[in-house]
């Protein structure tokens, strides 16, 4: 029983599992205010100690110099070392504010069964506008002059790509990083595999054999650039400019800098693939095609990805209500939900532009929207305010990394090699990309 007449505080502990439990009498003589005794401490930029000062004790009151921290700082965790008492206290979990529940409020009230249709609505959506936008980026390829390789991995890429950086966006301004960083890595690795699909459509040989570009290569190695800098950032200290990892910076700059460069690779390459009959090269489908007007079908191309970043946004909140409702794991329904659904305009303008004899297009669009799927992290980080997203991520986030890392790989090889026919008319490359996805799959989901 205390001096005072009530009853004994709790025993605190120090969080090391070889640590005593430090009771009150351990404590005799030292002033621990309220924060402390919480296991919380104010922010150092609340703490209002005059300089010299010193905390002692005092039985009217808490001690001067632990006081209470303001509303937006009192979840802050206990940092470095109690000297005043004398204790080692490791820093307790952060917890962030509940920004999903504000943000899927709406969807919350709805019924197991509305709340599956949303989801399967919103990806029919996805999946009906992607043909449309791949016939309009042929066109607009035409038109312009930019090239099948350019508009699909730039255009056809980047806005096939805003229904997933919806997911992810919606996901990190929410708290999710899990399932903001999943489903942006895990989408390259499905996307990387449509080309596997793609493959078994065209018959006459090889996909990677007959859509040869040096373009496509130069994006493929700038994909792998984009996709090793995320495992440098999870290993480096939570540093943050702005609000963003150096790291975010980084990789920002480098895509544009690669976009630029893929459109001078294209346009004036120091080298160039061995033409083959089977060779595909990009040609406007008629004579008159280059002096037509672009700006209808780019309009209607830009209609289509509005339309797309709607049904991204109902896809990550319906995902996140179920996430919650039937206790999946984040990463799980990043990786296997949100990137298979949000990734489906990849799968339909791959196949479409494969039968229509795009095959450069099919190729760049894949690559092209894998490199732009890199930027879902970069524009995740500078939504999540709980810190760097880099330093959020976790084991099951580096494991999707390092399979899109060993996919690209692949697709390089195959890309290089040109092989005309393969084992069941495809490519050796096409068996490997099938054979790594199925097991990366097998062993996320039975883990």
């Amino acid at each position: 029983m205390r001096r005072d007449g009530l009853p004994p505080r709790p025993a605190i502990r120090t969080g090391r599992p070889d640590a005593a439990p430090v009771g009150p009498d351990a404590l005799q003589g030292v002033a621990l205010g309220p924060d402390i005794m919480a296991g919380t401490l104010p922010s150092r930029h609340d703490r209002r100690r005059r300089p010299g000062s010193r905390t002692a004790p005092d039985a009217s009151g808490p001690a001067r110099g632990a006081e209470t921290a303001s509303p937006r700082k009192a979840a802050r965790p206990v940092r470095g070392t109690l000297a005043a008492a004398g204790l080692w206290i490791h820093e307790l979990p952060h917890q962030p504010e509940n920004r999903t529940a504000k943000r899927t409020a709406m969807f919350a009230q709805l019924s197991n069964p509305i709340l599956l249709g949303l989801f399967a609505a919103a990806s029919i959506v996805v999946f009906v506008a992607s043909f449309r936008m791949t016939r309009l980026a042929d066109i607009i390829a035409d038109r312009t002059g930019l090239g099948e390789a350019i508009a699909g991995g730039v255009f056809l890429g980047a806005a096939t790509s805003l229904s997933g950086l919806t997911v992810s966006a919606t996901a990190a301004w929410g708290g999710d990083a899990s399932l903001a960083v999943s489903n942006g890595v895990g989408g390259i690795a499905a996307q990387t595999v449509f080309l596997a699909v793609a493959d078994l459509t065209l018959r006459k040989a090889n996909l990677e054999h007959a859509a040869a570009e040096p373009a496509n290569l130069f994006q493929a190695a700038l994909l792998m650039a984009l996709l090793t800098l995320p495992v440098m950032a999870f290993a480096m200290p939570a540093w943050s400019i702005w609000g963003v990892h150096p790291v975010s910076v980084v990789m920002a700059a480098g895509y544009l800098y690669g976009v630029r460069v893929s459109h001078q690779v294209r346009e004036a390459p120091m080298w160039e693939p061995i033409s083959t009959p089977e060779t595909r090269t990009d040609e406007p489908e008629d004579e008159e095609e280059p002096g037509r007007d672009w700006r209808g079908p780019a309009l209607a191309f830009a209609g289509l990805a509005a339309l797309l970043a709607l049904s991204g946004w109902v896809i990550s909140s319906t995902a996140s209500v179920a996430t919650e409702r039937f206790g999946m794991s984040s990463s799980l329904v990043g990786a296997l939900a949100t990137a298979l659904v949000t990734s489906m305009p990849e799968l339909v303008t791959t196949v479409t532009a494969v039968r229509r004899g795009a095959l450069q297009l099919a190729v760049g669009g894949i690559i092209g929207g894998n490199t732009f799927d890199t930027m879902f992290l970069v524009i995740s980080d500078g939504f999540y305010r709980e810190g760097p997203i880099f330093n959020a991520m976790n084991e099951q986030d580096l494991y999707w990394l390092a399979t899109g890392l060993l996919m690209t790989a692949i697709l390089i090889a195959g890309l290089i090699r040109r092989q005309k026919q393969g084992p069941g008319g495809i490519g050796v490359e096409t068996v490997l990309l099938i054979a790594v996805y199925l097991g990366a799959v097998g062993v996320q989901a039975f883990r």
